[in-house]
């Protein structure tokens, strides 16, 4: 059985690039890590694109134009082989949190922590980074500035830090309710993440 331990350090790699990237030079981190011709299969209003400065323009330019100090909390990360054309695809899901300090597709800037919910899929062939499927939610990036798209909302998943040892857990380095994110292994039931009703 197959381990995509080159495939997964591969993509690790590309993050860690990411993650230094600014808005002036990230076209030239793409242009690194991937083939000339990646194809890009983002969601409204992104689009599907071809080619790394086609992906920078429509997406990372402006995001981190927007958005400051951008880092990955990545929740899920996994390969496997498409059982169709026999590709082998490294899948990372998790939050984009940064600064969002500038509007941003009609977003008003919050001046505040924000986060994006996504999940990313990556098409890894003779070991370059090929193909890309990128999606976001929108929603709770809405929260703390107030537009009008998240007024309705009477639901919540609040992400909050783990406690250094996950077994000490105190009131220090719990959210609303006691949620956690990312449990460890063997935590009680009581300190899984889940929906509660914000009282806002």
């Amino acid at each position: 059985m197959a381990d995509f331990q080159q495939q997964k350090s591969l993509v690790l790699s590309f993050y860690s690039e990411l993650e230094k990237a600014t808005s002036e030079t990230i076209d030239q981190v793409l242009a690194e890590n991937l083939v000339p011709d990646f194809h890009w299969y983002g969601v409204h209003p992104f689009g599907e694109r071809e080619g790394t400065e086609a992906v920078a323009q429509a997406f990372w330019r402006p995001l981190l134009k927007s958005w400051a100090r951008v880092q990955r909390r990545q929740d899920i990360f996994f390969a496997g082989t498409n059982e169709i054309d026999q590709t082998d695809w490294v899948v990372s899901m998790g939050h984009l949190m940064g600064l969002f300090d500038h509007p941003w597709l009609g977003i008003p800037a919050s001046r505040r922590m924000s986060f994006l919910r996504y999940a990313e899929f990556l098409c890894v062939e003779n070991q370059r980074i090929t193909r890309g499927g990128f999606f976001l939610r929108f929603d709770r990036s809405h929260a703390p500035t107030g537009h009008p798209s998240s007024s309705t909302t009477d639901r919540g998943v609040f992400c909050v830090p783990r406690a250094e040892n996950p077994r000490r857990a105190t009131l220090q380095n719990l959210g609303h309710g006691g949620i956690r994110q990312n449990p460890q292994a063997g935590q009680p039931d009581d300190l899984r993440p889940r929906s509660i009703e914000p009282k806002w």
